[in-house]
């Protein structure tokens, strides 16, 4: 009988989890489905076509008590403990988001599981990477206290997906934001639930609240954004791909595309892969997926985010170019041998920018010229294109083709042809480019 390396997949459920979760089904493999307690609940596998029935009876339903209780970090460790001991699994496949992070490393410093540690959780606080930066000589924005100059960032030094993030242009909007009041003028919401809880006089987003995140208050620079993945292996760093990201307008910078080779010059590049490797190694980080997000000018970089996990939403993209990505650095990592993917195809991944409203239908040809995509179905709330908001609903296209303007070209054929029928009326979208 062949011998499988049982993993468990730490997983965000979400469309652009897929192509990594597929590359890694494969005969040399046992995969179990540990579905992220987001937002108090689980989620059922079915709803994206993955069987794996041994987790099935760990799901669990609760009620969502108070905010506070949507991201509880010790209720997540319990839950996932528990399964890695019954079931045995020998590595966690780091598909989540920096919250699940606080849990992974627990779960891999009891169980000396491959990956980040409990050392490495204070890492997973934007002030403290910073700190870290700006003391080795590694470029980052400059962060404000009392002294300001706007435009400005505020943002969550803890959390992801740039969920409380905002660009700021004048002290009566910066106030606006920290205001204490029933309802904050700026605060989010999903499912009916306020994404902000008063805690200390201060109102802040519940990700960030269940773990005493602070905001920071930044110097806005306006350049283009770049976003690595990498890996680190047997203390062996590999810089897998580098795409650059099309973002929306200000104040809500939401990422709407990421293309692949990145425009930025190769001299910039090693500078930039030099700082990185120095940040790595000073952290001691082994054995693990890593990005970076980084601004980028004619002869500039700053590093504004990082991450010991796999970068969630370029997956599709990475695998359209490769396949078996996802298969090839899991096996690297177990065997601690040398994996470098060969990329020969430029690639586009996009989401659309759908107006707001609730999709009645979506209709479209040319898809053919696509390598693949998931765009809304009927009932799919569409939301504002900002940063607070999730677009996942949008869905994406992906292009793969020799140039990058052949594969935008290809999505703009497709997009071209949207006709969308809204609840109450029927409109033909042209959208931007």
């Amino acid at each position: 009988m062949t011998y499988k390396t049982k993993i468990l997949i730490f997983y965000q459920p979400n469309q652009f989890c897929i192509p990594a979760v597929r590359s890694l089904e494969t005969s040399e493999f046992q995969l179990g489905m540990g579905i992220r307690l987001g937002r108090g609940v689980t989620y059922s596998h079915k709803d994206y076509m993955f069987n794996y029935p041994k987790i099935r009876k760990h799901f669990f339903n609760q009620k969502i008590k108070n905010v506070s209780d949507l991201y509880d970090i010790d209720a997540m460790f319990i839950f996932y403990d528990k399964i890695i001991s019954e079931c045995k699994y020998q590595y966690i496949f780091p598909l989540s988001s920096e919250l699940g992070n606080h849990v992974l490393a627990r779960l891999n410093e009891k169980y000396n599981l491959m990956g980040i540690k409990k050392e490495h959780i204070e890492l997973l606080d934007k002030n403290n990477y910073y700190d870290i930066m700006e003391n080795i000589g590694i470029p980052i924005p400059k962060r404000y206290d009392l002294d300001v100059k706007f435009p400005l960032i505020v943002k969550p030094s803890k959390g992801s997906s740039g969920i409380g993030t905002k660009i700021i242009y004048d002290f009566k909007e910066l106030n606006n934001w920290f205001s204490v009041g029933d309802h904050h003028p700026e605060s989010p919401s999903y499912e009916g639930v306020c994404f902000q809880e008063q805690v200390n006089g201060k109102r802040r987003h519940p990700e960030y609240v269940s773990y005493n995140g602070e905001y920071i208050i930044q110097e806005y620079i306006e350049a283009d954004l770049i976003t690595i993945f990498g890996r680190i292996v047997n203390n062996e760093i590999y810089y897998d791909t580098i795409f650059d990201v099309k973002i929306t307008e200000p104040p809500y910078c939401a990422e709407i595309e990421y293309s692949f080779p990145s425009k930025v010059c190769s001299k910039l590049v090693e500078e930039i892969y030099k700082n990185c490797s120095k940040f790595l190694d000073h952290i001691k980080l082994n054995n693990s997926p890593f990005l970076f997000d980084i601004l980028v000018t004619k002869d500039q970089f700053f590093i504004i985010d990082f991450g010991m996990r796999v970068s969630t939403t370029p997956q599709p993209a990475i695998h359209a170019m490769c396949p078996n990505y996802s298969k090839e650095w899991v096996t690297s990592l177990l065997q601690q041998k040398r994996y470098k993917p060969k990329f020969t195809k430029s690639c586009v991944y996009k989401r659309p920018l759908f107006r707001p409203g609730i999709i009645e239908s979506l209709e479209f040809q040319n898809y053919e010229l696509l390598e693949s995509y998931e765009l809304p179905s009927k009932g799919t709330e569409i939301l504002e294109p900002r940063n607070d908001n999730s677009l996942f609903p949008n869905g994406y296209m992906i292009a793969v083709a020799d140039t990058k303007k052949e594969a935008l070209d290809k999505i703009k054929k497709v997009e071209n042809t949207f006709f969308i029928k809204y609840k109450d009326e029927v409109k033909t979208i042209k959208l931007s480019t």
